[in-house]
Order: C-alpha cells, then structure tokens, then sequence
C-alpha cells in the first residue's frame, strides 16, 4: 500500500509539473492578435505603416534582420514598399513613398498559414485584415457671380479630397436650394407712422419684397449646372481637385445652395465609392433690405452711428439715396444741407457707412433727425431697395465726464498751485484733497492698488459746482496750496462726478465710473 501511494503522489507531481510548463500562448498555438489599418481611413497618411502584431516572437531577440524576406505576408493590389520588424512580435510594411498607396482603393493583406514564429509554432489558419484608402469627398466650395450681379448665374469651385473628373462629378452631384431661418428687418414705430402718412404704399412694399424673400429662404428648388467653360483663374487656378461649374439661370439673393453628391461617385484612383451620399452648402449673398441703425434714442453724438446693410454699399449710391430732415422742434422740421466740406468718402463698398460717409456733416448734439432713403438705391451687386425706408435719431449731449488726463503722476511746484482736470457737461463734482507725508506715499500706492484705484479719502469731500459750458471740454482748477509747505507738499487727490447737463450720459457704464481719477496723487517738490 505504502508502494502504491509513492507512486500515485510521483504521478501527481509529473501531472502538475508539465501543466506549469505548458503557457497559455503554446496551449492557443501562434495567433495574430490585431493588425491595422483596417475599414475606410480619413487620411492616406493613415496607412503609412501597416502592422501586424504576433502572440509570441517571430525572430530571435537580438538577431532581428534589418531588411527581412516575409513570403508568407502578401498585399492585393501589390504594393511597393519594404518590410521590417518592431521588436521581436510586430510586423511592419512601409510603402515606398515614391508610389504612394492609390486612392478609392480597397486592400488586403494575408498572412499565410505558414506563417512560423520563432519558437516553431504555425498559424495554422490564413488571416487577412482590409482597409479603403480615401474615397472621394468635397474638401471645400465658393461661389461668385458669373458677371458680379444678382442677376448672373452662380460660378461654383469645389475642391475635392483626390484628383477628380468633371465629368464624373457633374453625373453625381445635384444642386438644390436649402431652406434656411432668415430675419427679416424691422422698421420701428416713428419709421412706420411717418412711411405710411408720406406713401400710403411704402408698407405694401416693405411687406410684399420681405414675403418674397422669405419664399427663397425657405424654397428647395433645384438648380440645374453645367461645367464652367471659363472662370477667375487667378481665384482659383485649374488643378486636378478642382471642379468648376455654374447655374444655368440665375438663382436669386439670399439662397443657399446644397451640393449633394451621390454615394457611388468615382474616382480616377481606384473602383471604391464613398458608400453614403455628402453634401456641403454654399450660401448665396443676402438680400438687399434696409440698413440697421446702431443707435436710434439717446445717441452719442461721438458715435459712428452707422448704418448697416446685409449688402456692400458705395458711398456715392448712398449720398445719392439719402436725405435727412431735422424733426428737433415739432413744429418746425427743416431739411437737412450736405455738407460744404465732404469727407473723403470709403473708396470700396461696405456694408457700414454713416451720413458723413453720405456727404452730411455728423449729427450735433441735442437733435433729432430723420434718415430717409428711397427706393432706388443700389446695392455693389445690383439689388435695388425696392421701397422707402426711414427712421428717426435722437441725439443726447456729448458723454459727461471727469479726468485728469494723464491719470495718476507728478504735479511739479513750478507749474503753480492750481492742479487741473477736466470735465466736459458734468455741472458738479465732489473734491477731495489730503496732505501726505512721504511715509504715507508707499502704502497709500498700495492701498489704490488693491482697490483698483477707485479708493477716495476719508470724508464726504467738497461739493463744487462747476461752469460748464454745453458740450465742451473745459479745465477746471483745483487748488493745492493748502498741502505746501515752503513750496514742497505731497497731496492725494479725487474728484466724483455729480449732476449732468440735462441728456447728457457719463462716459461710462461702468457702476466704478462714480469716482473719477482717484488714481491722481499729486506730488509737489522743490
């Protein structure tokens, strides 16, 4: 018994030893674990390498060959190029860049069954991995007007992924309008009484062009093309990418054109097709309504104030369009004269012109005026208004507001006792002044600092009410003396705005604009 049981427990061990020697890897055989690229690539740089990774070694660590035969790895179609192994597991194939992988091109590379790794072990099995080099896709498209009106056909560029064939584009690719959200312009309230009592028919124009455009912006009507015979080729230069075609009618402003290609275009490199049908948009110009005012009530007279169109207009078929009226007394409305000294006007059309730009002197302060222009102005591209339009502005005074220039710095005894700021329409202002020693100069720096210089001294200040002159910037004098000591003196010094010409704003929104300047530290010295 004894006898029987040493032998049963040898058997044993015998059994576990050989399972302790037997790994996963040999018990599976060799495998290919993964390999890449594989399924359509974006990019043909994608494929610049081509690898397959072994479950176990296929060469002898430390004697990798630097320029391997690999006769059981293939790749249909055959390409050009050379093999080599990363490591001891990874095969890599690199195509010769001087004939780079085809385009449209569907590939397959096979490992044969007796593939052999370095251990023995075949594969047993063939494996094959396939992969589609770009297929054709649209990279970009432009348009531009055939004659530079509305009323040409529309000449567009589409540039592709891959050379291409006109041909072969135009007998997959429909052109369609697409509907799209479109804003029409709004008139204001003083601008529809005065149009309606001028021309009882200006609201039916108004109303009728923006039905009209609405009905393009949400259109799906096709568009046949054909291939350009001609085109800007110093916009674009003929290319191999490139494909030019145009409407055979002219589509009307404010459409947007869908490009659809189908799913099976060709392409000159290869026989795959993308497979899902693309599209891009190309967004014909806006249709020409009327401007947008940037300020209506309670305008700067500073301010541009321009007006802004949804086309490029020129300053001359502006100054021709445009009259003005000014409506500051309601019983006495007086037309506007150009002015005798006209600017020099923007040479190109824009879509951002002001009635200086007109020929008009700017706005002054305190009036109001009326903006009208008729329905014969005309836009760069040929659109024309079709209606009146006006509208009303309302000037306020100039910006108030309080300054000493140059801000905080040093205010030197020879320049006198007085130490000057500037206001322009503020009527009052609160003042502060108090005397420093040199040791307060440094924390008192500091302290400004912190508060992002909106920081006064203690107290309520001194009101002083100031003589101001409408609309102009005066320099008001604020005396020192009190702080000198034998003509040398270190002063901190603020000044708060207080009550405005009556329309007249402050400068600024912003709620810290209340103190002015507290960045001022006027230092006297010797």
């Amino acid at each position: 018994m004894m006898r029987r049981a040493m032998r049963l427990m040898t058997w044993m061990w015998l059994f576990v030893a050989v399972a302790v020697q037997a790994s996963p890897e040999q018990s599976q055989g060799l495998r290919v674990l993964s390999a890449s690229p594989t399924g359509a690539i974006e990019q043909s740089s994608d494929a610049n390498e081509i690898r397959v990774i072994f479950s176990e070694p296929m060469v002898p660590l430390g004697r990798v060959p630097a320029n391997p035969s690999v006769p059981w790895a293939t790749i249909t179609p055959a390409v050009k190029g050379a093999f080599r192994w990363s490591g001891s597991t990874v095969l890599v194939f690199t195509p010769d860049p001087a004939t780079p992988l085809a385009n449209s091109t569907r590939y397959t590379m096979t490992i044969a069954a007796t593939a052999t790794s370095a251990s023995g072990q075949t594969l047993g099995t063939p494996y094959s991995f396939s992969f589609t080099t770009p297929t054709v896709k649209i990279t970009s498209a432009m348009y531009y007007r055939k004659n530079g009106t509305v009323n040409s056909p529309a000449v567009i560029l589409m540039r592709f992924n891959q050379p291409v064939r006109s041909a072969d584009i135009l007998a997959h690719l429909t052109v369609r309008q697409a509907p799209h959200e479109w804003e029409p312009p709004t008139l204001s309230d003083e601008g529809k009484k005065r149009l309606a009592a001028a021309d009882p028919t200006a609201l039916q124009k108004f109303n009728a062009k923006v039905a009209a455009v609405k009905a393009v912006a949400s259109s799906t009507t096709a568009f046949p093309v054909r291939a350009a015979a001609d085109w800007d080729k110093k916009l674009a230069p003929a290319s191999p990418d490139l494909v030019v075609i145009e409407t055979t009618a002219a589509p009307p402003a404010e459409a947007h054109l869908a490009l659809t290609l189908d799913a099976r275009v060709p392409a000159p490199g290869g026989n795959q097709t993308p497979g899902q049908p693309q599209q891009t948009v190309v967004e014909l110009e806006h249709a020409f309504m009327s401007p947008t005012l940037t300020c209506t009530s309670a305008c700067s007279p500073s301010d541009m104030n321009a007006l802004e169109f949804r086309a490029p207009v020129a300053a001359a078929a502006l100054g021709k369009a445009l009259t003005i009226r000014d409506v500051t007394s309601v019983t006495r409305e007086t037309p506007v004269a150009k002015s005798s000294k006209p600017v020099s006007p923007p040479t190109d059309a824009t879509t951002m012109l002001n009635i200086e730009d007109a020929g008009y002197d700017r706005q002054p302060p305190a009036t109001t005026w009326v903006l009208r222009l008729d329905p014969t102005l005309t836009a760069a591209d040929g659109q024309t208004l079709g209606y009146p339009w006006l509208d009303v502005v309302e000037n306020y005074r100039e910006d108030a507001f309080v300054s000493f220039g140059d801000g905080h710095g040093v205010w030197e005894t020879g320049g006198g006792s007085q130490l000057p700021f500037y206001a322009r329409n503020f009527q009052t202002v609160t003042q502060w002044l108090q005397k420093l020693t040199p040791a307060d100069l440094m924390p008192r720096i500091r302290a400004l600092q912190e508060k992002d210089f909106r920081l006064t001294p203690a107290g309520a200040g001194t009101t002083r009410r100031l003589t101001a002159r409408t609309d102009a910037i005066q320099s008001h004098g604020l005396d020192i003396s009190s702080v000198l000591t034998n003509g040398t003196g270190l002063a901190w010094v603020a000044v708060k705005p207080g009550q405005t010409l009556t329309k007249a704003k402050p400068i600024s929104t912003d709620p810290r604009s209340t103190v002015v300047q507290v960045t001022n530290l006027g230092i006297t010295v010797k």
